[in-house]
């Protein structure tokens, strides 16, 4: 049965009373603060509309669309069909590459009935979980992540560097050329919220390279506020400091030190023979007598001979083939240095019976042909005695007759003053 409303007849009407003046006039200003107040939320939305739109490259229109749909769109509930349905396609193509998936349309026409009586037998429980899965997703993709943009992070690796004299009037880039380059180098600094500089100058003074540099507006602004300066005065100030004597090479952190093979090949050296020095002068070994500043030189020839059976002493854990550093490569040098550095490489000393058997396999190793013991290289003499060609000899004759001819002549004078 319908609903009737019944009007009494002999009711009176109810009137508003009359307003005052003061009433109307409170009214009236209050009217005009609200339209004052709306006028002025109006153009600080179209301001702040503007303002992202020339931020991220979008239109005015386009902007403030999206604002006000964000605020009047109103989600619906979730539809439990659409989150079971969502389900049963992630479990069909689980384990599929891309471009052999089961399309949505394809599924629903192949499997609708059978999802269909499968839906009517899910219960309250199941039919909730779904509903609060489905909250979940759309909770986490309504969320903006931060997160680094591949595309911006390949950007930024390619820009390249304008040069430092040229000015452009765009608010994100200053200091940079007006090209398309400059358009990627600032739509990858709002992609990815990066402020900086980059600036590129000779690095001696016989180089011809003009300085380059490029700055964002954040990073030109801590510089004039901070260090005081123009972001050009900058780059020539650092060119400067870079190609005079007074700068300082700063390492980069994590950087490979630059490989000097004279330096390798020294502290190799220096490491086998203070190690060598070090256990010689110990109390088993007493190869240096307690007291005297002796030093026992490493062999690199005959290291067996007068090393190992003469101090009884041998070398541990070297990670190559004994011999002369300066023999050795890059790579070796470098695990020669890692060794002794960590302990894994040092001296030690050979009791009576692992010596007694060192020199018995030299000596087998040396029957069998391999070169142990390194016979020493005997320096060519001058023979002695050797007669000396005939010219020599009248010559040298000669002046000895007339040596003994002028002792004569002297003697003879001498006697005759003395007579006199």
């Amino acid at each position: 049965m319908a609903r009737t409303r019944t009007r009494n007849e002999n009711a009176v009407p109810i009137r508003r009373a009359a307003l005052s003046d003061s009433k109307r006039r409170e009214r009236r200003e209050r009217y005009q603060d609200l339209k004052n107040e709306l006028a002025t939320t109006q153009n600080i939305f179209a301001a702040s509309a503007r303002e992202i739109a020339k931020k991220y490259g979008r239109t005015e229109r386009w902007t403030k669309r999206q604002v006000l749909m964000s605020t009047v769109t109103k989600h619906r509930k979730p539809n439990v069909w659409n989150a079971f349905v969502r389900d049963k396609l992630n479990a069909c193509n689980k384990g599929r590459a891309i471009g052999h998936r089961v399309l949505l349309p394809d599924f629903l026409r192949e499997q609708g009935d059978r999802l269909k009586t499968e839906y009517e037998r899910l219960t309250s429980a199941e039919k909730k979980a779904y509903r609060e899965e489905l909250l979940t997703l759309r909770e986490e993709r309504s969320t903006m992540k931060a997160r680094d943009n591949p595309k911006g992070c390949s950007n930024r690796s390619t820009i390249s560097l304008w040069k430092a004299e040229e000015r452009c009037e765009s608010n994100s880039l200053i200091h940079a050329a007006c090209s398309p380059e400059s358009d990627q180098f600032a739509s990858a600094c709002a992609r990815t919220g990066c402020e900086g500089f980059f600036i590129a100058v000779r690095g001696a003074i016989e180089d011809y390279h003009e300085p380059q540099a490029a700055y964002t507006k954040g990073a030109a602004g801590f510089v004039r506020d901070v260090l005081k300066m123009e972001p050009g005065i900058l780059t020539l100030k650092f060119e400067s400091n870079v190609v005079s004597s007074a700068a300082v090479e700063i390492q980069v952190p994590e950087a490979p030190a630059k490989f000097n093979k004279t330096q390798a090949i020294s502290s190799a050296r220096g490491l086998l023979q203070q190690t060598l020095n070090e256990i010689l002068r110990r109390r088993d070994c007493r190869a240096v007598p307690k007291g005297k500043e002796k030093e026992i030189k490493m062999n690199y020839d005959n290291y067996e001979a007068k090393i190992v059976e003469k101090y009884g002493v041998a070398l541990v854990g070297f990670p190559c083939k004994l011999t002369n550093p300066a023999n050795l490569g890059r790579t070796h040098l470098q695990q020669v240095i890692r060794a002794f550095d960590d302990g894994t490489c040092h001296w030690k000393k050979l009791s009576k019976p692992e010596l007694d058997m060192r020199i018995k396999q030299n000596k087998e190793r040396q029957a069998a042909g391999e070169q142990i013991y390194k016979a020493r290289k005997v320096a060519s003499r001058k023979q002695r005695g050797d007669p000396k060609s005939a010219e020599m000899i009248e010559e040298e004759h000669e002046d000895g007759e007339q040596r003994e001819e002028l002792n004569g002549t002297e003697l003879s004078q001498m006697m005759y003053l003395w007579r006199k």
